[in-house]
């Protein structure tokens, strides 16, 4: 019996150890490739470092200039998920209090479509408006990522906190806002973590909507990657500097949260 078990357990961790290798490697690769020459990148495909440089991230900000386009995802991924974690956890609460089946299903169908047709509409309005190719008007269409996905993380955390707790602040003369923003949304502290990564991460790494609503002044990170497509050659050692570089800010903000998320997705599946 404890044999089989011991079999079970160790399959069960080269099994892990398989799937990790698989979404590890490619990130692995692309930084060590962000140190290679273009000689060495086209003609050695060793997953080893030989002679590590870094030309190519000076000439990554240098001349090609990525650190304005990080700075733009910045902004937009991080006003985008704060606007949409708000937006997100009173709409979850509404929807869970006042059983609004309709406006979940509303929500759950806007997820189902894709971001190029919700660009276009918006692509005129903000022509018309004076929006295309601000920060305002790519913040108001990464809503679209972040406000659908914050209400059914935190649909399962309104779920969780007891009603007696609201009575008990009304009975004490509490305002419904004051309920809100005083006691129900510090109790929602883990599903807002774990919304607010995934709605920073899905926003930052969006090229659709950069392609088709950002321009010259605004240039996101993910549309700034095409300026390492040449017409005759790709400059794969300054892609993979700049693709090292966007990786950055989502792995340390998810370190960073790495607790709380954890304890908010599991919070969030159990209810």
């Amino acid at each position: 019996m404890n044999k089989n078990k011991k079999i079970k357990t160790f399959i069960y961790h080269i099994i892990n150890v398989l799937i990790a290798f698989v979404f590890i490697f490619p990130i692995y690769y692309i930084i060590i490739t962000s140190f290679k020459t273009e000689r060495e990148i086209g003609t050695n495909v060793s997953i080893w470092l030989s002679q590590p440089i870094v030309t190519n991230y000076y000439e990554t900000f240098t001349k090609y200039n990525i650190g304005p386009a990080l700075y733009s995802s910045m902004i937009v991924a991080i006003f985008a998920t704060i606007i949409g974690v708000i937006i997100g956890s009173m709409s979850a609460y509404v929807i869970n209090r006042y059983d609004q089946k309709k406006l979940a299903f509303t929500i759950l169908t806007t997820m189902m479509i894709p971001y190029v047709v919700c660009a276009i509409p918006l692509f005129i309005l903000f022509q018309k408006i004076g929006w295309f190719d601000t920060y305002s008007g790519l913040i108001l269409s990464h809503l679209i990522i972040t406000v659908p996905q914050s209400v059914w993380i935190l649909l399962g955390f309104v779920k969780g906190i007891p009603k007696e707790i609201e009575e008990a602040a009304l009975v004490d003369g509490c305002t419904k806002y004051g309920l809100f923003y005083k006691i129900v949304f510090p109790l929602l502290k883990g599903g807002i973590v774990a919304a607010a990564t995934l709605g920073f991460i899905m926003s930052w790494n969006n090229f659709s909507l950069a392609l088709m609503l950002g321009g010259s002044k605004i240039v996101p990170a993910p549309l700034a990657l095409f300026n390492f497509v040449g017409e005759a050659a790709i400059n794969w050692g300054g892609l993979a500097a700049s693709a090292t570089l966007m990786l950055i800010p989502t792995i340390v903000f998810t370190l960073w949260v790495q607790k709380y998320l954890t304890q908010g997705l599991m919070v969030g599946a159990i209810q």
